[in-house]
């Protein structure tokens, strides 16, 4: 697909999200509608709103990315519509960086860091599901320091991989080049091993990953200086705030899963947990949103549109 096709399909898109507000909105009932970005955001957005009174029977409308989000926030006339009755739940994305148009209104929920899976993804969810999920409530303070430290330093070695490639994208982003992340693959850089993060032998050579992204994302190959995009990175809060959501997951999903596959391993005396589910990317957010704790800035603007 070209550039000008994707440009086209996008807009429809963004029609087709404002259309369906447009089609289902009646100015004299109370009915309320949540706009977000994927399909991803249904399943979590769903299962938080049933926690806030005015939200429990809200209608999700996906408009399939961030920025038809934004065009559907920007198209809708409010003195039709009601901003007390019509949300929108937008990804920062790499915005405070690039100063890309992000509406801000009291009916807009803007992530803290790239998206929202960023806030969810960490280490206390990582226990909450060994407890609820491998039986694992009986830890003692030294085996949670254990699995603890495990999960620290997997984190901070995938960090280090993970900024070059996120300052790419910041490169690519800042000078509006075309890029599909869609078609980035991010475990395939990496495995983990009882817990221990290792980047895989063929991406060790140099140019291995920046040929490979490159290619993935539709993006031709200039090798060049990104220190300065790693920099703005640093200088915002650093790689956990501004890496992609979904590099975020795939990186929990994989260190979970080590635990759970070597845990007699890691923890002497312990025996494979029995689990009745597979965790995988595809289904890691629908299995434990419900036991995901809400980012504070979120419960503030639920909260606060509730009352």
């Amino acid at each position: 697909m070209t550039t000008k096709e994707q440009l086209v399909k996008d807009r429809e898109q963004a029609n087709v999200a404002f259309l369906k507000l447009k089609q289902k909105y009646k100015p004299h009932d109370q009915q309320v509608y949540l706009i977000v970005e994927g399909k991803d955001d249904i399943a979590y957005y769903t299962c938080i709103s049933v926690r806030y009174c005015k939200f429990a029977n809200s209608e999700i409308i996906c408009a399939n990315n961030r920025d038809n989000v934004i065009r559907a926030y920007d198209s809708t006339d409010w003195n039709v519509f009601s901003k007390d009755r019509v949300f929108f739940f937008v990804d920062r994305d790499l915005s405070d960086i690039t100063g890309e148009h992000t509406p801000v209104s009291q009916n807009v929920y803007i992530t803290d860091d790239y998206s929202i899976e960023n806030s969810l993804f960490n280490e206390q969810l990582l226990f909450t599901t060994l407890k609820v999920f491998c039986g694992l409530n009986d830890l003692n303070d030294e085996e949670i320091e254990v699995l603890s430290n495990l999960y620290q330093t997997a984190q901070a070695a995938h960090a280090q991989v993970f900024l070059p490639i996120m300052s790419w994208i910041l490169c690519w982003r800042m000078n509006k080049a075309s890029c599909n992340l869609n078609n980035l693959n991010s475990g395939n850089f990496f495995r983990i091993s009882q817990g221990l993060f290792e980047l895989k032998d063929e991406y060790r050579v140099d140019g291995a990953i920046e040929s490979v992204i490159h290619s993935s994302c539709g993006v031709q190959y200039i090798p060049m200086d990104i220190s300065p995009f790693s920099e703005k990175i640093i200088s915002h809060g650093g790689i956990q705030k501004c890496i992609r959501g979904k590099y975020v997951r795939a990186f929990f999903v994989k260190f979970l899963n080590s635990i759970v596959e070597s845990l007699p391993a890691i923890l002497p005396g312990r025996s494979k947990p029995r689990t009745i589910v597979t965790f995988g990317q595809g289904n890691i957010l629908q299995l434990l949103c419900g036991y995901m704790i809400t980012p504070n800035s979120l419960d503030t603007f639920l909260s606060k549109a509730s009352s």
